[in-house]
């Protein structure tokens, strides 16, 4: 009897340790969208009643006969940690993986798909699921995801694609509750959007970086605002030259951002170090107009040696902006390596229930070595 009772309570304490902890569901979503054949259509998908997500992996599944996904890229919520996607034209499979060193809250976009119709047709779906392993909060506890699947159909050409009947955005917080600051680019959330709005824009008018774009392009700053207004984004543009500058202020941000998030300081700090040796100076505030192409080069290739997730400088914006991005990013990640991330929590609930099955073992374990000397005296 005596040894049963040590035994239930020890498969009370194992159950307490070992069963996992969920925290409240959220849902995903995106609303009916409307492809063309002819130019790229962008599909917002948000989440909504957030409890809080440091983690997630989503798979998006899609008609190759039908849909051509083109892109995906990072939204509101998303915009900080590692974002890695995959998309298989084959089997018509995107899975989207991202993970942060803290909690965010609030409810906003996951990611953006940008998608054309290859042939008509009345209308389809793009179904999403989730991997319960892989999608948690900062106490590592599984998040549940309710995912619903996206409606598509095919539109024509010269109509406008259908805007997105999002939920307002709510102020995005940090794990620390506090609300994350949104102005215009600098924020991430909006670098994401800007970035996805006028890459996207690039791609359907065949340029391969914002400095190709002439300033009498009207139609280009139309597709811009097109974009823009899809993702409701409050932006409108009315030159190429303020899209220009949107562009490289979003990009250095999400640039420093990214080399952050898949790399430590000392990377940096050493990546920095030795593309100004390359480039002949000390600081980069000494370096030269040639300088400066120099040190933008071989940073980048020392970034490129740490992840090749980390993207081009070169190939994207000017040499100005590139270093203005190297300094911002080698700036975030000194102030991240002074903020380590927080150690996980483990639910109170949890915490309670092993208290208790401890102090229940504890007290019958001294019962019983006491009951033999209590029956030896009598």
């Amino acid at each position: 009897m005596k040894k049963s009772i040590v035994l239930f309570l020890s498969f009370i304490l194992t159950l307490a340790l070992c069963t996992p902890a969920f925290a409240a569901g959220a849902n995903v979503r995106a609303p009916e969208s409307a492809l063309s054949t002819e130019e790229s259509a962008l599909i917002e998908v948000s989440l909504s009643g957030n409890p809080g997500i440091m983690g997630f992996k989503i798979k998006a599944a899609y008609d190759t006969d039908k849909v051509e996904l083109l892109s995906v890229s990072k939204g509101t919520l998303t915009a900080k940690g590692s974002f890695n996607t995959n998309i298989n034209t084959n089997t018509g499979e995107v899975t989207v993986l991202w993970n942060h060193t803290g909690e965010v809250k609030g409810d906003g976009s996951l990611f953006i798909l940008a998608a054309k119709a290859k042939k008509a047709f009345g209308s389809a779906k793009i179904r999403l699921s989730f991997s319960q392993e892989d999608t948690f909060n900062e106490a590592f506890e599984d998040v549940a995801l309710t995912c619903a699947d996206i409606v598509i159909t095919c539109g024509k050409a010269e109509e406008p694609t259908t805007a997105p009947t999002t939920q307002s955005k709510e102020p995005v917080q940090n794990e620390n509750g506090s609300n994350i600051a949104q102005d215009t680019a600098a924020n991430s959330g909006d670098a994401a959007q800007t970035l996805t709005v006028i890459d996207l824009a690039l791609t359907d008018s065949g340029y391969l970086a914002i400095e190709e774009v002439p300033e009498n392009d009207n139609a280009f700053i139309d597709k811009v605002n097109q974009n823009a207004s899809l993702l409701q984004t409050g932006e409108a543009y009315t030159s190429v030259e303020e899209i220009q500058d949107a562009y490289e202020e979003a990009f250095s941000e999400q640039y420093a951002e990214t080399v952050v998030g898949l790399t430590d300081h000392s990377q940096v700090e050493a990546a920095v170090k030795s593309a100004l040796k390359q480039a002949g100076a000390a600081t980069v505030e000494e370096l030269s107009p040639d300088q400066k192409q120099v040190f933008v080069e071989a940073f980048e290739k020392e970034m490129a040696a740490v992840s090749e997730d980390i993207p081009s400088l070169t190939e994207k914006v000017n040499t100005q902006t590139a270093v203005e991005a190297i300094q911002k990013a080698a700036q975030k990640s000194a102030e991240a390596q002074k903020s380590p991330a927080p150690s996980p929590k483990k639910p109170i609930w949890l915490i309670i229930l092993t208290i208790v099955a401890v102090t229940g073992i504890i007290i019958v374990i001294v019962f019983i070595k006491r009951k033999p000397i209590h029956n030896n005296q009598a």
